[in-house]
């Protein structure tokens, strides 16, 4: 039941597939969410960062998707490297997160909205010259702090963003997941995507 585009089944259709047939239930509620899946004609060119589905049976239904720039794993990709630590070390930054205070995470409350839905939006900075999918957290990360080189000491103004946007993120995944819960009445939940590694959340 898988939605289609030209190359084959939606990058986040077989996040979901993948979550729920290596799973031991026979029907879950699943959630994937990473930086993005493939640009899809039926979205206008656009690509799903975050979606959640209820599988059973032999039958996988879409319920909602989160589009780009909205994306959980392209800010937690991010994150890494302004704080100095490079490609491939999320789980750095998510260790780093329990040594912050919330000084950045008070700065940052209205760079993000949960919609009712279950959805949720990343929102652009409150600027007109803003870059096309620009993040206003990004923003706020560079304006709180500077970027830490490779290898540069290692600030707590870092630390406090490393506690804000695994916040975010924890905020973000839980809103969710309860709504999903809500609307499909399942007890068990899948997860799948790379967003879906950060064991703390």
């Amino acid at each position: 039941d898988g939605v289609r585009c030209e190359t084959g089944v939606e990058h986040h259709v077989l996040h979901a597939a993948q979550a729920w047939l290596a799973s031991p239930f026979d029907e879950t509620a699943v959630l994937t969410a990473d930086g993005q899946g493939e640009e899809l004609p039926r979205h206008g060119g656009r690509a799903v960062s975050t979606a959640t589905a209820v599988a059973a049976g032999t039958s996988l239904r879409l319920l909602s998707e989160v589009l780009v720039p909205s994306s959980l794993g392209r800010l937690y990709m991010y994150a890494p490297f302004f704080l100095g630590f490079g490609a491939e070390q999320e789980g750095t930054t998510m260790a780093l997160a329990g040594f912050g205070s919330d000084a950045f995470l008070d700065r940052i409350r209205d760079t993000f909205r949960l919609l009712p839905d279950g959805r949720y939006e990343l929102l652009p900075p409150d600027d007109p010259h803003a870059k096309p999918g620009e993040l206003a957290l990004v923003r706020a990360m560079q304006a709180y702090c500077p970027p830490r080189a490779r290898g540069g000491s290692l600030l707590p103004e870092h630390k406090d963003v490393a506690r804000g946007v695994q916040h975010v993120t924890e905020e973000i995944l839980l809103h969710v997941a309860r709504t999903l819960h809500a609307r499909s009445g399942q007890r068990r939940l899948a997860i799948s995507g790379g967003v879906g590694l950060n064991c703390v959340a």
